[in-house]
């Protein structure tokens, strides 16, 4: 389908993790392919959260999370 950009304001108020990962499981509703874009320290704890790693997320970096299951949860397939 079409490329849909949202801006959910969880990502740019700097919210809590569990608050900005439910927002983003709900816009990725329905979606094979999801772009996260933030910043430090939240990005990290994302990026945790999904993985179950804590890797360093250098400024400008980038982690391509392929998805398990519905509730999130997957692992790192490159970074960048």
């Amino acid at each position: 389908g079409p490329i849909r950009m949202e801006i959910l304001e969880e990502l740019v108020s700097e919210e809590e993790p569990p608050a900005a990962w439910a927002a983003i499981l709900s816009a990725a509703r329905d979606r094979q392919h999801v772009v996260v874009v933030g910043h430090q320290p939240l990005m990290g704890l994302l990026i945790q959260r999904m993985s179950g790693q804590s890797v360093p997320v250098p400024t400008c970096a980038l982690h391509a999370i392929e998805l398990t299951d519905d509730s999130g949860s997957g692992q790192i397939v490159a970074r960048g």
